[in-house]
């Protein structure tokens, strides 16, 4: 299991900027940029759209559309079931860094979204390894009221998880992204609903954010030494003439 040849340190819009040029002034429903600092910030994936009912659930101030829930009686179970991709909010991770941070439940062994956060400086909590599993199994571990949402339906709950297969995924899972030993550092991980809302509440954000920075300088130069082996490019040499 070789690390993967990702192009670190560049965002997927940074193409998309004219040089000098800033990022584009978002709004994030009627919240302030102060107010920001308190709110987690929900992907917009089907596995989040769980979470943002979740969050009322647990009393956490969290975000994911323009229209946030005011109970967990107005989440619907055929929107999550219909809703594979919520609209986009933001363009470039950057534009989420007032958030407090990123909350998600994963849905995929790997995603550009995730190395995206982590050069934004973002903050990134998800489940262990463990309670993910837990989260995956049945409705009863997120509480009673996602059971009660799917009424008639509540035996065919599961989250979604590309190519998941139960045997192999278990073995494997270490080297998702999400669970990898190399990304423990910079990642938040909660193993129960009741850890989370300690988390939220003590976690260090300055000093996480820290490691992250110091973590991905790390990632970067690595990678970008990985591609000079691969291309054959002198160190010396800069990305630029490689170009040319």
């Amino acid at each position: 299991h070789e690390p993967v040849l990702r192009p670190s340190g560049l965002k997927s819009t940074d193409a998309c900027l004219p040089p000098g040029s800033s990022l584009p002034s978002r709004e994030f429903g009627d919240w302030s940029t102060d107010d920001l600092s308190q709110v987690l910030f929900l992907p917009p994936r089907s596995n989040d759209k769980i979470m943002e009912g979740q969050c009322v659930y647990l009393g956490l101030a969290c975000f994911r559309g323009s229209q946030p829930l005011v109970s967990v009686h107005s989440w619907s179970v055929q929107d999550w079931q219909h809703e594979t991709h919520a609209p986009i909010l933001y363009h470039d991770a950057r534009e989420l860094e007032h958030f407090k941070g990123v909350l998600h439940i994963p849905y995929a062994w790997s995603t550009l979204a995730f190395w995206e956060f982590l050069q934004a400086d973002l903050v990134i909590l998800v489940p262990t390894s463990r309670f993910f599993m837990e989260l995956m199994s049945s409705c009863i571990a997120w509480g009673p009221w996602v059971c009660e949402a799917l009424g008639r339906d509540v035996d065919t709950f599961s989250l979604w998880f590309q190519d998941f297969n139960y045997v192999s995924f278990t073995a494997d899972l270490e080297y998702a992204e999400w669970w990898a030993p190399d990304n423990a550092d910079v990642l938040v991980h909660f193993d129960s609903w009741d850890d989370l809302k300690y988390l939220v509440k003590n976690t260090d954000w300055e000093h996480q954010r820290t490691r992250i920075r110091k973590h991905m300088a790390k990632h970067t130069a690595y990678t970008l030494d990985r591609w000079r082996q691969l291309l054959g490019v002198e160190k010396n040499e800069s990305w630029d003439e490689v170009g040319r």
